[in-house]
């Protein structure tokens, strides 16, 4: 014979080893039938040490084809080298492989390549503890990791090289996988109920922390046989001294697998929900007699407990101090059984709700489905439908909602694609920023990763195009996150396919980053009509000071809502403070300022007149040190709109308030700097003077100093100049000004 370790966590984790027996030629051992292959299993992680035995037993008593049989032994090792060595308790007994009074399917031969030898038998484990690199490995189209144990392709392993084999078994289970997928009934003919129900209510009884996720978990496949297709089977059972009493709860119950999910969806006769409610009352009896006194659990606790409490001594485990008990080990296990038992008697009715199923349709067909199990979260997985002169929304669900990116849910759910006219498409106005701009410490490929935020928030268009101004400095990739190379200021650009881009400056520095003293927003008074968004930028004094992060909260969100990243929604009439603090974390300790904002809202109204009168400075000569005046009037009685005025723009771009103009009050005065108009190129200019309800614009002509303007170019003032009076009116609609508040970007002060 020859021994050798085996095992994955018991081995690694625990000083008592479990071993594998190879004999020379096969023998009947304890009555189990004659074979090679044999295993001491160490129980390691099961202080009772007959986890295992009652799993088996329960397993014979649900019918699986194959169980292994065993029984407790106490392991002794005798040799000239050693001596006699006292190794523990151990579980003798059968192993799990394909052969003669094991697991019976048919074997397949290295020779096989032809159909029908080629389907079957087949035994199959969970990939999680076989290496990545293995040619028994394979993932299935949903990701999920399985690994061929017998026929084994792996050469170095004792297998064999079959192309044929290894691409049939991987292709037939995703058959499997794609009908369970497709819900209905066909998914019957390719796996056996009895086995998946069978398997799922001895994991699920015992709670095994290793259910579906270690390589102990197996299925296999038959062979084809007179034109019928071999089913799947669940199975056999393996590996459960980390389960019963192990976990810290007796409540609870899941699917377990990704295969599992589907079959909870199948309430009709015949199905899986159908099978665990025939199985369970017997089981559920097997179960409740093996804890009583004088039952099962009793009897092994009888003929374990001299051999455990020398187990004990070299083998203590987490019960190396204090007095040991392995009668109250036993007990233990016994009370959890009968907590189990009760919960899962007064919950098992339920289990037709455990998962529920989220169908995707288009144009009225099932083009994709999924299973969300209660708790959890499922990411969509369709691939975005496509209609001519439409453009996708998203998926829709029954209530009008549209869920972008992951689904929780505890109801079937059907969502539709929504389709809109390419025409009526929400473009994105803006990128936010969670900070303005800001700065950090260098530290040489560092990843920073900006927050950003598309609005407004129904944008059908959300994807960002990213670039640096400065690669050298810094580098950014698709996703937005930013590889630091190099001490120096950068721009970060987002740009949405519209063309619509927002600058997000970043300096990374090599000298210490002080503490904000101040932290000042853009407007100490926002005005807003109900429903409109707008939002906040944050500057900090000194200009360039570390803040970790900015929290905005609204003292009366039923007016106003502080939503994110300063971006505030207008509700209801009303006047609403935001309270604004800058939090920068330096171990224990928080560093914080405050600043707040007031929103007055109001409801929507029609939109304001407002008249721009320019006196003699309707066009501006390059080299003039003068600059252009405007006065600003409403058309109604009341002067007072300089409280309305938001800003300025020069052919759609925002210019930036004390730097490139200033505003004052006396209905509104703004006057633009030389400075500024020196920048802009000759030509005409579209020059708009912003309120929050409403606007005003003018055409602005720059020239060059030496040109004589054209007569037609402007009005004629009388006196051989263009610098007349100009009045021009303009009525502007809310909902165009909340776009164009959206698109500008907001002015520092």
């Amino acid at each position: 014979m020859s021994i050798r370790g085996r095992g994955n966590s018991t081995w690694n984790q625990k000083e008592k080893k479990p071993f594998k027996i190879k004999l020379d030629k096969k023998e009947d051992i304890f009555g189990f039938g004659k074979n090679k292959h044999w295993v001491l299993l160490a129980n390691a992680f099961d202080p009772s040490l007959i986890r295992n035995r009652i799993t088996f037993k329960l397993s014979e008593a649900l019918g699986f084809e194959f169980t292994p049989q065993g029984v407790p032994v106490d392991l002794v090792i005798k040799g000239d080298r050693y001596g006699t060595k006292y190794l523990g308790n151990y579980w003798f007994g059968e192993n799990i492989r394909v052969d003669d009074n094991r697991l019976e399917i048919d074997e397949l031969d290295e020779d096989d390549t032809e159909m029908p030898a080629i389907t079957g038998g087949y035994l199959i484990q969970n990939a999680l503890q076989v290496n990545e690199g293995s040619p028994n490995r394979f993932n299935t189209t949903r990701g999920e990791a399985w690994a061929t144990d017998t026929p084994s392709f792996d050469v170095l392993d004792g297998g064999y090289v079959n192309d044929a084999q290894k691409n049939y078994i991987r292709s037939h289970l995703n058959t499997v996988e794609d009908a369970l997928f497709e819900g209905g009934e066909a998914y019957r003919d390719l796996l056996d109920m009895k086995s998946a129900a069978s398997y799922w209510l001895i994991n699920t009884l015992a709670m095994n922390l290793d259910a579906y996720k270690t390589s102990s978990t197996y299925i296999y496949k038959k062979r084809d046989a007179n034109g019928v297709t071999g089913k799947v089977y669940w199975g056999p059972v393996w590996d459960f001294d980390y389960a019963w009493d192990e976990g810290e709860t007796f409540e609870g119950m899941s699917a377990g697998h990704l295969w599992m999910k589907p079959l909870f969806t199948d309430r009709s006769a015949g199905g899986f929900i159908e099978e665990v409610r025939k199985q369970w009352p017997a089981f559920r009896k097997l179960a409740e007699q093996m804890t009583a006194d004088g039952g099962l659990i009793d009897q092994y606790y009888e003929e374990t407990k001299l051999s455990a409490e020398r187990d004990h001594l070299i083998n203590p485990g987490e019960d190396a101090e204090g007095e040991y008990s392995y009668k109250e080990k036993v007990e233990k296990l016994k009370t959890w059984i009968q907590n189990r038992l009760a919960w899962l008697d007064a919950n098992i009715g339920t289990i037709d709700e455990l998962v529920h199923t989220v169908r995707f349709v288009v144009e009225g067909e099932i083009v994709d489905q999924d299973y969300c199990e209660v708790g959890d979260t499922i990411m969509i997985r369709a691939e975005d439908p496509v209609e001519d002169g439409c453009i996708f929304m998203g998926w829709e669900d029954e209530d009008g909602s549209v869920i972008s990116f992951e689904i929780t849910t505890d109801r079937d759910m059907t969502l539709t694609a929504k389709f809109i006219p390419e025409s009526e498409a929400v473009q994105g106005t803006d990128i936010v920023f969670a900070k303005s701009y800001d700065v950090i410490p260098f530290r040489s490929e560092m990843i920073y990763t900006m927050d950003w935020y598309v609005l407004p928030q129904d944008a059908y268009d959300r994807v960002v195009e990213w670039s640096s101004s400065d690669e050298s400095i810094a580098s950014v990739d698709e996703f937005g996150d930013v590889t630091i190379h190099a001490p120096g200021t950068v721009i970060i650009t987002g740009t949405l396919h519209n063309g619509v881009s927002k600058d997000f400056p970043l300096t990374i520095t090599e000298d210490a980053i002080p503490l904000p003293q101040a932290i000042l927003p853009d407007r100490e008074v926002i005005h807003m009509t109900v429903g409109e968004t707008t939002y906040i930028t944050m500057r900090t004094e000194p200009a360039l000071a570390n803040v970790g992060e900015y929290v905005y909260e609204s003292e009366d969100p039923e007016i106003a809502e502080a939503v994110f990243y300063g971006v505030i929604k207008a509700l209801a009439e009303g006047t609403a403070r935001i309270h604004v603090q800058s939090n920068t974390y330096e171990g224990e300790n928080t560093h914080t300022c405050d600043a707040w904002v007031t929103v007055i809202v109001s409801e929507p109204v029609s939109a304001a007149e407002y008249t721009v009168v320019s006196g003699e400075n309707a066009e501006w000569k390059k080299g003039s040190r003068e600059g252009i005046t405007l006065t600003v009037k409403r058309s109604e009685a009341d002067e007072d709109c300089f409280a309305h005025f938001t800003g300025v723009q020069i052919n759609g771009s925002d210019l930036v308030r004390d730097t490139d103009y200033t505003a004052k009050a006396g209905s509104t005065i703004v006057a633009l700097s030389p400075a500024y108009l020196e920048s802009l190129p000759v030509g005409e200019h579209t020059l708009t003077v912003v309120f929050d309800d409403g606007k005003a614009e003018m055409t602005l002509l720059i020239r060059n100093a030496d040109t004589v303007p054209d007569q037609g170019t402007s009005p004629d003032t009388g006196d051989g100049n263009s610098a007349g009076v100009w009045f021009l009116m303009m009525t502007a609609s809310l909902s165009a000004f909340a776009a164009g508040m959206m698109l500008r970007r907001k002015l520092s002060r």
